[in-house]
């Protein structure tokens, strides 16, 4: 009895603090002087924007940011169109109606690996140039960033139970 309240209470503080997340996080990445995207379109990847934000960038630094994201925006944006359409034409062959082997998906399998490929290359390209901008202080706030971020994680897997 015990360890099912136990357990109802240690979901209870995980949903409440997930809700509490979300509503603290929205307002604060919307007021965002970059203006930064945090659902991992742009060029930099999702985790790119927590750190920009937590380094604490000055205004000419936060001006070089928008104009690389801006520079490798189109070529990201196009990567994930390709690779959205390489995945859905995968899965369609998959699991469409007629039969299928490995000789018939290898090609769509090494498409997808390809694009994915060179949407990391492309997004570790802009976080480099990014982090070329920072000073030793920033990198550091990035870095204590990242680590608190790491921390809330193993908590919230701690919370779930998970290994």
């Amino acid at each position: 009895m015990w360890e099912e309240r136990s357990m109802t209470w240690r979901w209870s503080l995980v949903v409440t603090g997930l809700f509490a997340a979300t509503l603290w996080s929205g307002p604060v990445f919307a007021q965002s002087p970059l203006g930064l995207d945090l659902r991992g379109m742009e060029p930099g990847g999702p985790m790119l924007p927590v750190l920009i934000e937590g380094a604490g960038l000055n205004g000419a630094q936060q001006a070089q940011v928008r104009q690389i994201l801006a520079n490798h925006r189109p070529l990201v944006q196009s990567l994930v169109t390709q690779l959205s359409t390489a995945r859905e034409a995968l899965a369609t062959r998959l699991y469409g109606p007629d039969p299928v082997g490995v000789v018939d998906l290898t090609p769509l399998v090494q498409q997808v690996a390809q694009l994915r490929d060179q949407l990391t290359q492309e997004r570790l390209q802009v976080t480099l140039e990014i982090r070329n901008l920072l000073t030793p202080d920033q990198l550091a706030r990035a870095a204590q960033t990242l680590q608190r971020l790491n921390d809330w994680r193993a908590a919230m897997q701690n919370l779930r139970g998970a290994p």
